[in-house]
């Protein structure tokens, strides 16, 4: 879609388009293989921490053998065993440390770049709807803390994406961000 704005090229103006749904979409895997693939060593080494003389590779082991023990055993004894030795807590933990270290790699290349990898290839950048510059460290932080909280629902604040007129998913309003095409401009702060 071809918004109102227009900005100033070396030469002449050019109008912005807001990315598709179809073209975030692409953009967002391509950002997820990349976080897979530099989180997998990443998680082996988390899930071999021990906390409190377990490491999570432990505890799922003492899961299958509690649960190979006995066939009597039921669903209701299983989560009897997980609140006795406060798996969900230590399983929290780790996932706080992951969203930690995936907003680590993903905050510096909005900030500075307003694109990830997958905003590079599909040649899209994340901006201030207001300004269109690059966002500021608060914007990419509610945008990260919202994104974030859109992925629990079932993926549901990434739905706002195909039902406005600027592309904008929940995570985006909340921050006062848009993505468009690049189209050879260069955004900066």
């Amino acid at each position: 879609m071809v918004a109102n704005h227009e900005v100033k090229g070396p030469t002449v103006a050019v109008p912005l388009t807001y990315a598709s749904f179809h073209r975030r979409l692409f953009s967002m895997t391509i950002d997820i293989v990349a976080i897979y693939i530099i989180m997998t060593p990443v998680l082996g080494l988390l899930y071999a921490i021990k906390i409190k003389g377990l490491s999570w590779y432990d505890i799922i082991g003492h899961i299958q053998q509690y649960m190979s023990e006995d066939s009597q055993k039921n669903f209701s004894d299983l989560l009897q065993y997980i609140k006795d030795n406060k798996l969900i807590f230590r399983y929290l933990i780790i996932q706080v440390i992951n969203a930690v270290a995936i907003s680590l790699m993903i905050l510096p290349l909005w900030l500075f770049k307003g694109m990830t990898p997958g905003k590079f290839i599909t040649n899209t950048v994340l901006v201030n709807q207001a300004d269109l510059k690059l966002p500021n460290l608060k914007q990419c932080l509610v945008r990260m803390f919202v994104f974030m909280l859109s992925i629990i629902p079932l993926g549901l604040g990434f739905i706002a994406i195909a039902l406005n007129s600027k592309r904008r998913a929940l995570y985006d309003m909340a921050a006062g961000t848009v993505v468009v095409l690049r189209r050879g401009r260069n955004f900066t702060k």
